[in-house]
């Protein structure tokens, strides 16, 4: 009778073992699933791969802009943009302001030509650099209303900029 008890304990013992393994494996797929899934879903995890991945980018560029000629910059975004010409009309006159730093400051790199109500401006320069040599030109032609007065245009240099001044005839006179 003690061995049937041994054989029975025994029986009892392995299934008791059994379950215990099966439970401890669920509950250890369940602990590291439920890991997993909130890690997935923690929005700070998510910002910071995503933070990771903007600094990997910004690494990636920094090369670029390393290797990328001074000309090709503006695309890459590293040179603010900015008109050579500014317009501007008043109820008196036209003017139109010339920046003139990339035509070596100098107004004689301006071409200015009319023809009846309307004036083309132009310019080109040269610029030799230690290195490198940079060729910048424009040109721009405006349609002026019928009353400015192109007989009477003025031209300054201010600074770095040429000003070039149409008034407008008074018609009320």
């Amino acid at each position: 009778m003690n061995e049937e008890h041994n054989k029975k304990h025994c029986f009892w013992k392995y299934l008791g073992l059994f379950f215990a393994t099966l439970v401890g494996a669920f509950l250890a797929v369940y602990f590291v699933t439920d890991l997993a899934i909130s890690r997935m879903m923690d929005p700070m995890i998510a910002m910071h791969r995503m933070d990771k991945e903007f600094a990997k980018m910004n690494r990636d560029m920094m090369f670029v802009r390393e290797i990328s000629p001074h000309h090709m910059q503006g695309k890459w975004g590293h040179h603010k943009h900015h008109n050579t010409i500014d317009f501007l009309r008043t109820p008196e006159e036209y003017k139109f302001i010339i920046d003139l730093k990339p035509f070596n400051n100098n107004p004689d790199n301006i071409k200015i030509t009319t023809k009846d109500s309307s004036i083309t401006l132009s310019g080109e320069a040269t610029v030799d650099k230690k290195h490198s040599e940079t060729f910048t030109s424009f040109s721009q032609t405006y349609t002026l209303d019928d009353d400015a007065n192109l007989n009477k245009m003025t031209r300054r240099k201010i600074d770095d900029r040429y000003i070039i001044t149409i008034p407008l005839d008074d018609d009320n006179d």
